[in-house]
């Protein structure tokens, strides 16, 4: 395992991944959870050594979990710090943009309603007022006025 000092034994029967017939299953279990197949777990000297190499394999085999679990907690703690500065990001962003918001509402300048109807009207006796014109030109001045306007038919020359 990468960092104790131990490396993982290979069984004889490499593409197995199945742990040596001494261990028990717990150990098996705990093995195969974190992707290592086969320590020597035991072996055939006497007075009981064999349970103590089981219980330094699992202590070896949970040790490396645990350096895994944390390498998993501090990748993961980045990530959540990288998104949470984007996040403070974003709320500057919106901060400034509501701050410039209000600044242009207190600058606007309040509108009026405008009411039209007396330039509809005034409108209306323009146009009425130029129809008359062109009606007294046409009905009082011959074929020669035609093109003229109210300011030579009140006092001008006539068009030759």
């Amino acid at each position: 395992m990468p960092g104790t000092g131990v490396s993982c034994a290979v069984n004889a029967t490499r593409g197995t991944g199945s742990a040596p017939r001494r261990a028990s299953s717990g150990v098996r279990a705990t093995q195969r959870r974190i992707g290592c197949p086969g320590y020597s777990l035991g072996s055939s000297r006497p007075n009981g050594e064999a349970g103590v190499l089981s219980i330094k394999a699992r202590l070896v085999a949970t040790e490396w979990e645990v350096r895994q679990r944390k390498a998993k907690l501090e990748k993961h703690a980045t990530r959540s710090l990288r998104l949470l500065n984007t996040c403070e990001g974003y709320c500057r962003e919106l901060r400034h943009v509501l701050r410039r918001q209000e600044d242009l509402e207190a600058q606007a300048r309040e509108m009026y309603e405008l009411d039209h109807s007396k330039d509809q009207i005034m409108t209306l006796l323009k146009v009425g007022l130029a129809n008359l014109g062109m009606w007294g030109r046409d009905q009082y001045f011959g074929e020669s006025y035609q093109h003229c306007g109210g300011p030579r038919l009140v006092g001008g020359s006539p068009p030759q």
